[in-house]
């Protein structure tokens, strides 16, 4: 009974904040009843974090007050954007709820993909089991556990980022937006306490299901083949899967551009202006933004591209989309930059100053620590870590370099799907050999980085792998 009260807390403040978000979004985007289910599947994980950035702005705005009030205010903000997209929006409403009670798990028809579907659900039970009971070992994962604690203790945010040593020693000057330790901080005040950590163990499995799940909305029903490939193909990285097992913030930030992507994959497929849609996903973009660093450097400079490139109107109305998303995003995700600006001098900040040293040569530490002597390791050992470290990428880079050169060789099975997951990974490694010519080893050194496309490779392989199976490929 400990367990039990806090537990049906969080599991409803979960269930309820999904689906009540995604209808005020669904509404906002005037989405169409025949992409309901889709798209819902696609934001399963964005009203958890709406709900965080709700939270951590009042926290901010109204420090030092009691958790009730906190929590009222979350509720009530929630209850408004549910209330609003439940009205007048019957058509998304009624084909959600019919899918959702007639909703079933399957293994599929064939042996093949019996086994198949057994295999993705034991690897999910397991990486639930391994988050559930292991012990919190990783270095980040203790940081964002001690920053959410310290929030909850002082009610406060007047401390973040760690500049000066707190009473306990702590000192952590890394300067990441709080979306993931937010979601702590909601995590703790349902249950009460923040001494039970069973609760937040869970988090980053959860937005591995919700990558999952957007996976299995954008390819839709069609793709049986596609979808437990991509899935297989995700979940068989093995530095994805281990980060996710430990508390990492990996899963989550990866979700969430992920929505963001697939969200603005969605208004590709508009020919009007389409300002709603676009101030869906300028909305999800800063969701994106305010989940971590990485996310702040990375979201607006690859939503941007998919909606301008990816078709849709002439080329003045995908200039207007781009303008309301970027004011949009920065408006709910780009108060970090300003902090960071004001504090450190510059927009992202992860640094600590005893590496400036000259004396302890920490760049040639983290060179050496990762065994890139020379510019040949660097673009072998660095930049094509994906294809050359299958202890932490898997097979997952190697297919899809196989099968994106058949695609683009025959010119068949080109989908929009596949070609936004291309563009992607295209924008994100210029950037990594953008940071390699400016000598930062932050990238190529740091798999975790590097790991930040692994659902698009994925996803792309998978497509590959249906488009073969169906003899896309055959001229």
């Amino acid at each position: 009974m400990h367990f039990l009260v806090p537990a049906v807390k969080i599991a409803l403040f979960y269930l309820l904040s999904s689906s009540g978000f995604f209808l005020f979004l669904a509404k906002l985007g005037r989405v169409k009843r025949e992409r309901g289910v889709r798209l819902f599947l696609i934001s399963l994980g964005l009203g958890p974090v709406f709900a965080s950035w709700v939270l951590t702005m009042t926290v901010r705005l109204k420090p030092g007050m009691e958790n009730g009030f906190y929590l009222s205010v979350v509720g009530l903000v929630l209850l408004v954007v549910s209330a609003w997209g439940w009205k007048s929006n019957s058509g998304v409403r009624h084909v959600l709820i019919e899918h959702l009670i007639l909703w079933r798990p399957s293994l599929g028809q064939t042996v093949a993909e019996k086994c198949l579907h057994l295999t993705l659900w034991m690897l999910l039970l397991l990486l639930f089991v391994l988050a559930l009971f292991a012990p919190i070992t990783e270095n980040d994962a203790i940081q964002y556990v001690v920053v959410a604690k310290t929030m909850f203790e002082r009610h406060s945010l007047d401390f973040y980022p760690v500049i000066e040593p707190l009473p306990s020693g702590f000192y952590a000057v890394s300067s990441h937006p709080v979306g993931f330790m937010g979601l702590y901080l909601m995590t703790f005040m349902l249950q009460g306490a923040s001494e039970v950590t069973i609760f937040i163990k869970i988090i980053s499995p959860i937005y591995v299901l919700c990558t999952i799940a957007a996976f299995y909305g954008l390819l839709g029903p069609d793709r049986k083949l596609e979808r437990p490939v991509a899935v297989l193909l995700l979940l068989s990285t093995p530095c994805y899967f281990s980060q996710a097992s430990q508390l990492s913030i990996d899963s989550f930030r990866m979700y969430l551009l992920v929505a963001a992507l697939f969200w603005a994959l969605e208004l590709t497929r508009e020919e009007t202006r389409a300002w709603r849609m676009a101030t869906t996903v300028g909305i999800v973009t800063g969701l994106s933004m305010y989940s971590h660093s990485i996310g702040l450097l990375f979201s607006l400079p690859l939503v941007l591209p998919v909606v301008f490139l990816l078709g849709g109107p002439p080329l003045g109305a995908r200039m207007s989309r781009c303008l309301i998303i970027t004011t949009v995003a920065l408006v709910l995700g780009g108060y970090r930059i300003v902090e960071n600006l004001m504090l450190f001098g510059t927009p992202i900040y992860d640094h600590l100053p005893v590496y400036d040293l000259e004396r302890i040569h920490y760049d040639e530490y983290v060179w050496y620590s990762s065994y890139l002597f020379n510019v040949f390791d660097k673009v072998i050992k660095g930049l094509l870590k994906g294809f050359s470290s299958v202890r932490a990428f898997g097979a997952g880079y190697w297919i899809f370099a196989f099968v994106s050169i058949a695609l683009l060789f025959n010119r068949r099975g080109l989908s929009r799907d596949f070609m936004c997951c291309l563009l992607v990974i295209f924008l994100f490694y210029c950037a990594v050999v953008l940071s390699m010519l400016l000598d930062m080893h932050v990238f190529i050194a740091n798999f975790r980085y590097l790991m930040t496309v692994q659902p698009f490779v994925a996803l792309a392989a998978a497509i590959g792998v249906g488009a073969y199976a169906r003899s896309d490929m055959v001229a």
